[in-house]
């Protein structure tokens, strides 16, 4: 029975056993693994001459140096290299152990060889598998040169080959301010034989390119003794920690059984150990055999581990003839040593009911497989942190794998079958597909990574914004990762949409400010105009011709005004006259006047609300906002039939309903407003009209000026409103004008004019202005009324003229805008030389901008440019009266 085991063990072992008769020399027997690395078959080997595997040996060579000292009993073992000759005739190298076998019936040598063939190609393999991990490898000896590196460093450096650096001192490719810090690593080795602790350094390739990367070393010694130093480096610049360790092991020399280091034992029916090799010994906490024999085998399993040994172990003793292997951890000095166990039924522990069994040290394998588990958790750990999936589509079958975070993302199954031409219908967004397809398309053609980005439509309802980053491999395979950006795409939507915004409202901003300062500038003009036209009428007889000609110059100049205020409507700064207003009751007392304003075959339908409170606004301003929306919705009605509506009510307006609004007059709070919405079912508006139509000018009108909507929305932006505009082609227009309730605003009525041409006063009154085409007509104006005047051409001057005679002027008529000093420093320096000073303001501006900037200063008058006498006259006698002053 044992001979039977010893035989197929002699089969099952992956060294090279050869067997030869101790007095011929021919060669009797080989196992498996010989005969397939010789290419012999059994019956061939045995027709071979004396030794004719090793041609450098001849037998009497052979007989001296090896065989007659083992027959002689002088060693036990002669070890030594030499190389085989297969039957092709090639040679590989092997090291073999030579015995002798003393038996009385045939004595023979036994050669116990290990082939170097299969470690090299191990080793390349492993190279192959290194070089794929993308860590870089390199051998340097004592001196700093390179021994030998893989591909993956060579490409850190710079260079096509790893040949190329061979021999090369290390610190030559790092940066010069890095060398000093490799310098004292190197340095180290021949004491410490490690580094402390990782370092990083800095590589120059050839072309410049600096390359990071984390260094981790450690020495090592040869069979000669010869210390080395081991790198590992990894490429840092695009990921500073890769967690990926390499390691390297030696291969050692094995011997049969005890030499191999794999223990064997054989047991009987209740586990008893009935034999042990010298390498299961190792295995134990015992330094030999003797202690083992009679122990149950499960007397060395740790307690913790002895519940699943036991079920394994009943399970191998009536399984038979099958061979069962499993793991388990046997108890030791140092801690405990994990064993992998591999039962043989066969052989005389077989045939009495137990097994042999082969035993393996595999705590270095079972270390590695749990720092791979870690490594594996805690990148699961960090993709669901970061949502980032990887993902593989497989060129044949187009099947998508990938990690549980990828199948999070996109809410599939892991256990479910994924298609990738079922994932673009089912899961990207159907405006994003075609630009997916030319995405896979241009995958395919480019070597390198390609970026999208593009929209999830999920199950759930969900829309998710994600980018994926892949490449193509050579096999065909895509692989890439998925990433999840719906948070930053919102953020940058959200920006996006808020530069547009604030450069629409810096263009509405600098338009108005252009409007209001060219509306200013033509009201002075206007002013003297009007002004001079009015002297003019005054000198000439009553039945002059020149009479109805003066008369239209100032028809003229007052039409002139009126547009002059439409743009300063426009800029948010025309005039205004501050009243309580029921938004209400204005549109019912204005309803005539918009039926008849609109097309007959237009039907005008209101829905107004009874309980809307008073507000403060400028009626008239209001009034003209009004009759520009219904006008504009019966020209989109045109020819046809069509409903304008025109409603009336409030609610509470969010900071998001406000964004997609035409906000007057900078960013409006979220809160309670009153609306007036203007609605038709006329031809509606593109995206491109809708974007300009509050743009001065701008009209889609085959006439016109533009300047309806453009003054509207001035209007809306003086009231601190907004505008609200929602068009879709063929489906009609609404407008809504918002208006927050106004706190703390100073009601300002103009003057009106009194028909009394024969008023005339006394005194002399100081005219201040910059422009002397206003200051001359304004002197004129007050010089006819029967008062001296004094010109002075901006607010310093007048305000020394005042400051050096108070008595002698009896009002002031002062210009609001003026370089150096403007009216409103003029006027509080005036106060301080004088407290009851009176002063009548003039301005291109609005009243509601004077009362605002004046509140606190007690003005006795204000009157708009451009102005006619008889308003002149009024204002004047008004001030110095007392009467309806500010």
């Amino acid at each position: 029975m044992l001979q039977a085991f010893l035989g197929r063990l002699f089969d099952q072992t992956l060294d090279e056993i050869i067997l030869f008769d101790a007095t011929s020399l021919r060669y009797l027997d080989a196992n498996r693994a010989a005969l397939d690395n010789l290419g012999y078959s059994s019956a061939e080997l045995q027709a071979l001459l004396p030794l004719a595997l090793t041609p450098e040996y001849g037998p009497d060579q052979a007989r001296a140096e090896v065989l007659a000292p083992l027959a002689a009993g002088t060693v036990d073992s002669v070890l030594m290299e030499t190389s085989f000759q297969r039957k092709d005739g090639s040679y590989y190298p092997v090291s073999l152990r030579m015995l002798y076998v003393a038996d009385d019936r045939a004595p023979l040598f036994v050669a116990i060889c290990h082939s170097e063939a299969r470690a090299v190609a191990a080793e390349a393999l492993l190279a192959s598998v290194i070089d794929k991990t993308g860590t870089g490898l390199a051998e340097v000896d004592s001196e700093g040169l390179l021994i030998s590196c893989n591909q993956t460093y060579a490409g850190l450096i710079g260079v096509e080959s790893p040949s190329e650096l061979v021999g090369r001192n290390i610190l030559d490719w790092h940066a010069p301010e890095r060398l000093a810090v490799a310098q004292a690593a190197l340095a180290r080795f021949p004491s410490e034989g490690r580094l402390e602790d990782d370092y990083e350094t800095i590589y120059l390739k050839p072309d410049g390119e600096r390359v990071f990367v984390n260094v981790g070393a450690t020495r090592v010694e040869d069979v000669d003794g010869q210390s080395r130093l081991f790198a590992i480096v990894r490429d840092i610049s695009a990921s500073k920690r890769a967690e990926e360790q390499l390691r390297r092991s030696e291969a050692l020399t094995r011997e049969v059984l005890n030499t191999t280091g794999t223990g064997l034992i054989t047991v009987d029916r209740s586990g008893v150990i009935l034999s042990a090799s010298r390498a299961f010994v190792a295995l134990t906490p015992f330094d030999s055999e003797t202690p083992l024999l009679g122990r149950s085998v499960l007397d060395l399993v740790e307690p913790e581990a002895l519940s699943s040994a036991r079920a394994a172990f009943d399970a191998m003793l009536v399984d038979g003839e099958r061979v069962r292997d499993f793991d388990t951890r046997f108890r030791s000095d140092d801690g405990g040593v994990d064993v992998r166990i591999q039962a043989i039924h066969s052989g005389q522990a077989a045939a009495e009911g137990g097994f042999a069994a082969l035993c393996r040290n595999v705590t270095g394998e079972k270390g590695v497989l749990r720092e791979l588990a870690e490594s594996e958790a805690l990148l699961r750990r960090a993709q669901r942190i970061g949502r980032i999936g990887h993902w593989r589509v497989d060129p044949d079958t187009a099947q998508i794998t990938g990690s549980d975070e990828l199948f999070r993302l996109i809410e599939w199954s892991p256990n479910d079958s994924l298609n990738l031409e079922h994932y673009l219908h089912t899961r990207v967004s159907e405006p994003d597909r075609a630009p997916f397809r030319n995405y896979l398309l241009e995958l395919q053609q480019q070597s390198g990574e390609v970026a999208m980005e593009y929209s999830l439509e999920l199950p759930s309802g969900e829309q998710r914004r994600v980018e994926v980053v892949a490449e193509a491999e050579t096999n065909g395979q895509l692989v890439g990762i998925l990433r999840e950006r719906t948070e930053q795409w919102l953020v940058e939507e959200e920006r996006t949409r808020m530069e547009r915004k604030m450069v629409e409202t810096q263009k509405l901003e600098s338009l108005g400010v252009l409007a209001g300062g060219i509306a200013h500038d033509f009201n002075n003009l206007l002013t003297s105009m009007l002004g001079h036209a009015s002297l003019a009428r005054m000198k000439v007889p009553v039945d002059s011709d020149m009479v109805h000609n003066l008369q239209q110059i100032e028809t003229a100049a007052i039409n002139a005004a009126d547009l002059c205020n439409q743009m300063l409507a426009y800029s948010g700064q025309g005039q205004f006259v501050l009243e309580p207003v029921n938004v209400s009751g204005l549109i019912e007392d204005t309803l005539q006047l918009l039926q008849l304003s609109i097309s007959k075959k237009a039907v005008l339908q209101l829905d107004l609300s009874d309980d809307l409170p008073t507000i403060m606004g400028d009626m008239t301003q209001l009034r003209q906002v009004l009759m520009n929306l219904v006008v504009n919705a019966s020209d989109a009605i045109g020819d046809r039939s069509g409903v304008i509506g025109v409603r009336t009510g409030w609610g509470r307006a969010t900071t998001d309903y406000l964004m997609d609004t035409a906000i007057s007059g900078g960013e409006l709070s979220p809160g309670d407003y009153f609306y007036v919405e203007v609605s038709d079912n006329g031809c509606g508006m593109d995206a491109e009209t809708l974007e300009r139509i509050f743009d001065p000018f701008f009209t889609t009108k085959f006439t016109g000026r533009g300047l309806g909507l453009a003054a509207a929305h001035g209007i809306m932006r003086a009231h601190n409103g907004a505008i609200r505009a929602y068009s879709e082609v063929g489906r009609g227009s609404t407008m809504r004008l918002l208006l927050p309730l106004p706190e703390g605003v100073v009601e300002l009525p103009l003057p009106t004019a009194e028909k009394d041409p024969d008023w005339q006063g006394s005194g002399c009154i100081l005219v201040v202005d910059d422009e002397p085409a206003v200051s001359t007509v304004a002197a004129l104006m007050l010089e006819s009324f029967g008062f001296e005047t004094e010109i002075a051409s901006d607010g310093a001057i007048g305000v020394e003229k005042y400051r050096a005679s108070p008595a002698r002027y009896c009002g002031v008529v002062m210009d609001l805008t003026m370089p150096k000093m403007d009216g409103a420093e003029a006027v509080s320096k005036l106060r301080e030389i004088d407290p009851a000073v009176k002063v009548l303001l003039m301005s291109g501006f609005s009243e509601q901008e004077a009362a605002e900037r004046f509140a606190d200063e007690g003005l006795a008058g204000f009157i708009q440019k451009p102005f006619e006498m008889d308003l002149l006259r009024t204002s004047i006698r008004q001030m110095l009266e007392g009467r309806d002053g500010l």
